[in-house]
């Protein structure tokens, strides 16, 4: 009898704290990404990316790399509006390789990670900090990434951190 009287407390002090949550705390930095006609982008012509669904799959993935990057270099409590213009990703389909290698991304480099953006940085007050239209482009993305790294767009990804560090480093 005593510890179900003890085991029903524990049960009713559990429901009177106060609920944890999971989603962790809240970003340093706001950062919106917009992509302007991506049907019309360099590599979203190309095979699975031409697809809705690969489209909207690269978008995530990009614009998840860039919301995580961006907390730790750009200076906390801005925003950071970003609108891709043009993405032509590390890489290249070589059809005349024959049918097996249709759906093949060949890396060489001589097609490097290529992007054009837009962006805007914000203070908490959005006042205008920064803006600016740039064309990225890595000429050594192979010796830039993990090359065991098993991302599709690892090269892709770094030329974005790259962009991040060396844009707003001096504004930090």
């Amino acid at each position: 009898m005593k510890t179900s009287i003890l085991a029903l407390a524990a049960i009713g002090a559990a429901f009177a704290l106060p609920p944890v949550s999971l989603a962790g705390p809240p970003p340093k930095v706001q950062v919106d990404v917009t992509y302007v006609s991506p049907e019309n982008f360099s590599d979203f012509k190309d095979s699975f990316l031409e697809t809705e669904k690969g489209r909207e799959w690269l978008e995530s993935q990009l614009t998840a790399h860039l919301k995580k990057m961006a907390q730790d270099l750009v200076p906390a409590g801005t925003k950071l509006e970003v609108k891709f213009t043009d993405i032509n990703l590390a890489g290249e389909y070589e059809p005349q390789r024959g049918p097996r290698f249709d759906d093949v991304r060949i890396f060489r480099e001589i097609y490097p990670p290529r992007m054009t953006l837009q962006f805007r940085l914000l203070d908490a007050d959005g006042k205008e900090i920064a803006r600016g239209e740039r064309r990225i482009i890595d000429t050594n993305f192979q010796f830039n990434a993990a090359p065991y790294d098993n991302d599709p767009l690892r090269y892709d990804k770094v030329l974005l951190t790259d962009w991040l560090r060396t844009e707003f480093r001096k504004k930090a």
